[in-house]
């Protein structure tokens, strides 16, 4: 019986490390996945992403116990020594796995915010209770039977490892009550400041550009009108926004720019509640995250949730060769509503961009805004980020900076890190574009890297992402854009592969310059082993763990 309880011990404690090792790798999703539990859910069925390791050891385990404890004279032995083979074996292949915290190979690793501190202090708790609970269980129902306890601990290990995701999950469902009075406190407390200090405050929105033309605008009204505020990076969330306002926010801030971004109708409303905007930026309304909303007029739906939070005495700023964006423009009139674009065919643009030009200096344009014409230069490539850079002078001008001061600003934009970034090494250029893309980003960044001088021009990409069932057509056609104007592709991963195959393919792209690699790195490492002098590189897109390379597990 002693025996039989060390083994029943041992086997928990296997379990015990193995949930220490694996609730950090399926945060480090979940954390990708932003925390929500039915997307989150999802991916680890579809992904099936399941232990693979520890569960077949603890079988052999329950099989040499099955077959050799009920020999006599074997069972002593194999009691203590099946269990304690399986705790060296499995600790020794679980703690060999990459450590989302810390290891070189996690591109995005897990970050160990308080939120997941709590996250992970849930599971713990939930885990011990099944445990324990499961544990008692087994010694009522088995307790004077030592095989068949050993057998049922077995199980119970098997079950506990199967069920780490459910633990997260759970743990967040019981935080949410928590976590929304929480929520709660620290919004109200930055509306309160918002309040208090009363900044002019610029929304901006769009399925594409919000962080460009957000960093833009800053920069243009910090130095043609007066110190701004705005979150930095790509923080565009209620509580990311709410803490960057709380830490940062001051009186002598005359302005705000917010980034709005949408995971679904209503996500604009509470931003637009939190920061009430005095004038609004929509970028543009595509295909991004097409998945989470269903439909391209949903995403309509809740980007127009900006230009109606607007007051109706305040300023509207719409992409003018964007059909949903003038609809938005249309349907909220503001005291001034302006348009931007390229296309002024129809001649109702606000400000539009003619005669754009490309060397290995940058962008060389002019710019049209009321009767002026104004010649304009920066080191920022491609169209669309030159559309934001539009977005950005079309609002600040309407704000009342001076077109010429404006222009001057932008001659001092510095390319904007993995933005369609020109960045040239040891005699190579690289062109980085490796955040979200979009078809027409795509094919922009793919004319950029086609107009630039050089000898062979490498396209390196996993394809987009989040297009719900637009994204094999949508992969697809940017795939038959390219075969005319790369000389070689790499395809990464298997994310839009066939997509990718099937579309150079259709024109008859040649099979030999087309090289599949599994993950970006080993991508990178083979271009930049085999180029050649002249060679230019577009990196385009570079998709999360959660897509790319998942932990062995």
């Amino acid at each position: 019986m002693i025996a039989s309880y060390i083994a029943m011990g041992v086997t928990c404690l296997t379990a015990i490390l193995v949930f220490y090792r694996r609730v950090h790798v399926y945060l480090h999703y979940f954390q990708q996945e932003e925390y929500q539990n039915g997307r989150f859910a999802g991916w680890v069925f579809r992904h099936f992403y399941f232990d693979r390791k520890a569960s077949p050891v603890f079988a052999l385990q329950f099989l040499a116990i099955l077959l050799f404890c009920s020999i006599p004279w074997l069972a002593l032995y194999f009691y203590l020594f099946a269990p304690l083979a399986a705790l060296v074996g499995i600790t020794a292949w679980v703690f060999s796995e990459d450590d989302p915290r810390r290891s070189p190979n996690v591109k995005k690793k897990l970050v160990v915010t308080m939120r997941v501190k709590r996250i992970r202090a849930v599971a713990w708790v939930l885990f011990g209770i099944i445990l324990l609970a499961g544990l008692a269980v087994l010694l009522r129902l088995f307790g004077d039977q030592p095989r068949e306890s050993v057998l049922a601990a077995t199980v119970l290990a098997i079950l506990l490892t199967q069920l780490t995701p459910f633990f997260v999950i759970g743990s967040n469902l019981l935080l949410s009550i928590q976590e929304g009075k929480v929520q709660r406190y620290y919004l109200n407390e930055a509306k309160q400041l918002i309040r208090k200090y009363a900044p002019f405050t610029v929304g901006i929105t769009g399925s594409y550009g919000k962080t460009s033309t957000k960093m833009v605008l800053h920069d243009m009204l910090t130095q043609t009108l007066g110190p701004a505020f705005t979150p930095v990076a790509s923080i565009n969330t209620p509580m990311g926004i709410t803490a960057y306002i709380r830490k940062n926010l001051r009186a002598y801030h005359k302005y705000a720019v917010i980034e709005m971004g949408a995971y679904g109708i209503g996500s604009i409303k509470r931003l637009v509640d939190l920061t009430p905007p005095n004038a609004g930026i929509v970028t543009r309304v595509g295909l991004a995250h097409l998945e989470r909303y269903g439909s391209q007029e949903n995403i309509f739906i809740a980007k127009s949730e900006l230009p109606q939070g607007v007051a109706p005495d305040g300023i509207l700023v719409c992409n003018g060769d964007d059909p949903y964006c003038r609809r938005m423009a249309v349907e909220n009139p503001k005291a001034i509503t302006l348009l931007y674009g390229y296309d002024n065919s129809k001649g109702d643009l606000d400000a539009w961009i003619s005669d754009l030009s490309y060397d290995a200096r940058g962008a060389h344009f002019r710019i049209h805004y009321k009767g002026q014409s104004l010649e304009a230069f920066c080191r920022i490539l491609g169209k669309p980020l030159l559309s934001n850079i539009l977005a950005a002078f079309t609002m600040a001008c309407a704000m009342g900076a001076d077109p010429e001061h404006v222009v001057a600003v932008i001659r001092t934009l510095e390319p904007y890190s993995n933005r369609l970034q020109l960045v040239e090494s040891d005699g190579f250029v690289e062109l980085h574009d490796a955040y979200n893309s979009n078809p027409d980003g795509f094919r922009a960044a793919v004319d950029v890297l086609h107009g630039l001088e050089g000898k062979r021009k490498i396209l390196v990409t996993p394809g987009m992402i989040e297009l719900g069932d637009r994204e094999y057509p949508e992969n697809r056609g940017v795939a038959e854009y390219c075969a005319d104007k790369c000389d070689l592709v790499y395809i990464v991963g298997e994310t839009n592969k066939k997509a990718f195959l099937d579309g150079l393919a259709a024109k008859g792209y040649p099979e030999d310059r087309v090289i599949l690699v599994a993950e970006m790195k080993l991508a990178l490492a083979q271009v930049r082993q085999g180029r050649e002098a002249g060679d230019v590189l577009l990196i385009e897109n570079d998709l999360p763990d959660i897509y790319e390379k998942l932990i062995k597990i």
